[in-house]
């Protein structure tokens, strides 16, 4: 990828992110871009390319990030492991937690956006479940179904994002580490091996 074309694709998601994604325009993208519209068309051919092409960034940024959690740099303990996680997973930057907002409000309008926030939250689940069928393996949890487990685990990760989405301030989102702590202690009963 071009630098023109990552700095187009940056500008595109501040830019969905501050004005939703129906009221974005590429003339809007590409002054945020420092280009001329004509530039945008000719890497892009139209807004919904550029959607999809932001839409791709964010779930390579969050496979990734969910790879290097859950098997590059993952504590031994399974505990420590899913609480590190979702405290990364609540500290992303508000630009990549408002564009899951932002594109998750406009899934029911375009339905590539409903398709593609599935295809992450597949991945996700995806990720986390094979993560719990190792630790099932090594006897360091209970032989439960890890894409149920996985799920519950994602749904709360996805639920953390849409209410700061929609409302930051508000206490009941805290997303301090003892609410973390309570959370990961509560899944943790579920699936751990009882000594």
């Amino acid at each position: 990828m071009s630098n023109i074309e990552d700095k187009i694709i940056k500008a595109a998601a501040k830019t969905f992110v501050n004005g939703g994604y129906f009221h974005a325009t590429t003339r809007k993208i590409a002054d945020d871009a420092g280009i001329n519209e004509i530039t945008l068309f000719r890497k892009f051919k139209s807004k919904e390319n550029l959607l999809r092409a932001v839409m791709k960034r964010e779930e390579e940024n969050v496979s990734q990030l969910m790879n290097r959690m859950l098997f590059e740099e993952c504590d031994p303990d399974v505990k420590k492991c899913l609480r590190n996680l979702t405290i990364e997973m609540c500290n992303m930057p508000d630009e990549e937690l408002g564009l899951f907002v932002t594109l998750y409000d406009a899934r029911l309008i375009v339905p590539q956006i409903k398709k593609h926030i599935y295809k992450i939250l597949q991945m996700m689940v995806s990720l986390v479940s094979k993560y719990l069928n190792e630790q099932i393996k090594r006897g360091n949890v209970n032989n439960i179904d890890p894409d149920v487990a996985a799920g519950i685990f994602i749904g709360y990760q996805t639920n953390n994002i849409l209410l700061t989405g929609y409302a930051p301030n508000e206490l009941l989102i805290d997303n301090s580490e003892k609410r973390i702590d309570d959370f990961i202690d509560f899944f943790m009963r579920g699936i751990s091996k009882h000594k």
